[in-house]
């Protein structure tokens, strides 16, 4: 549950970036400082993986590793 709340997080951060990016124009000081943010395209995928990995592990072992 709390993989899904960050992967949400991460898309709507997504969306919104690339909004206010669309509206003050790729020469804006915004696009030049988020343009390269691999950070946060990377954890999208990492949250996925995340989730997809919590699905296949048995429930005894989810307790031993929080």
């Amino acid at each position: 549950m709390y993989g899904f709340v960050l992967l949400m997080n991460a898309i709507a951060y997504f969306i919104l970036v690339r909004t206010l990016i669309a509206l003050h124009g790729k020469e804006a000081a915004l696009a030049a400082v988020i343009n390269n943010d691999v950070k946060g395209k990377v954890s999208v995928y990492i949250y996925i993986i995340a989730i997809a990995v919590g699905f296949g592990m048995p429930g005894w072992l989810c307790f031993y590793m929080g």
